[in-house]
């Protein structure tokens, strides 16, 4: 049976996570990732979800998309 500490703490954390993070999944063919993706992003050195977000924030910045900042 957990304890009560980890009880609380994932009670909060997943009270933070539903109201505060919003997950977005995708789907590549093995293919396109395996071969063009990953050696991409492993020759920047980032995390692939840093990778990706740092990809869209700049086609963002690149195509004039912006209307409001986030943080």
């Amino acid at each position: 049976m957990p304890s009560i500490y980890n009880y609380e703490y994932n009670k909060k954390n997943n009270a933070y996570v539903k109201e505060s993070i919003h997950m977005v999944n995708l789907k590549f063919k093995n293919e396109e990732y395996y071969e063009d993706l990953l050696p991409c992003i492993e020759r920047s050195g980032m995390k692939v979800a840093t990778f990706i977000k740092e990809a869209i924030r700049e086609k963002i910045e690149r195509d004039g998309l912006r209307q409001s900042s986030y943080t």
